[in-house]
């Protein structure tokens, strides 16, 4: 089991990364709320088709335990606060104090 940090982009509100996770690629989009102020990630297939769409990121609770879908990356995204607050990420913090991990599916 290994845990990855995701490159962020802390200088863009809104833009998409490819990673493979799991050894299956996967497209990451980002975007920062203005209205509500948090950060919601999409997570989407190699032909870029929505797998699940409008994730709040939200710090030290694993953000895509509540879906089960076979598609779906099978590991756990996490946001950590890195400052120590546990803040939520806000346009300047995402990337910078607070990180995206992804920790790999644990085979038993």
């Amino acid at each position: 089991m290994a845990i990855f940090q995701m490159p962020i982009d802390s200088l863009n509100t809104a833009y998409d990364i490819q990673v493979d996770l799991d050894e299956v690629p996967f497209f990451l989009q980002f975007h920062y709320n203005t209205r509500t102020g948090f950060w919601v990630m999409d997570i989407l297939d190699i032909n870029r088709d929505p797998i699940v769409v409008g994730v709040w990121m939200q710090t030290n609770i694993p953000v895509t335990d509540v879906w089960v879908l076979e598609n779906m990356p099978q590991g756990r995204f996490i946001l950590i606060d890195e400052s120590g607050n546990e803040a939520d990420p806000t346009d300047e913090s995402f990337g910078n104090d607070v990180k995206l991990l992804y920790q790999e599916e644990i085979v038993a």
